[in-house]
């Protein structure tokens, strides 16, 4: 999936976007693997260890993710969280009458 995504959004791998939409389940798992294993930092508006709790419902994560290939695999070489579990765009909906 890496050599799919660096290959086919940008010549220079320096560009590209994906949305990624998922169960909260898997959803936790990888951001467990950004932080724990990769050695993502935290974006600014979290501490240490906040990519464990619970994703609410509609957040979203915004991540900068660098890519190098070495002997012909595709490996993240980088991770950079911009966001994590933002749901600043649900705050509307508490005005609303349901």
């Amino acid at each position: 999936m890496l050599k799919i995504i660096a290959k086919s959004e940008a010549t220079d791998r320096s560009v590209g976007k994906v949305l990624l939409v998922s169960h909260g389940g898997f959803i936790r798992e990888l951001l467990s693997h950004f932080f724990d294993e990769i050695g993502c930092d935290p974006a600014e508006n979290f501490g240490p260890g906040a990519h464990r709790g619970i994703s609410p419902n509609t957040s979203w994560s915004k991540f900068e993710i660098d890519f190098e290939e070495t002997d012909g695999k595709m490996k993240v070489s980088k991770i950079v969280c911009h966001d994590l579990m933002n749901k600043d765009h649900l705050r509307e909906l508490n005005n609303i009458a349901l």
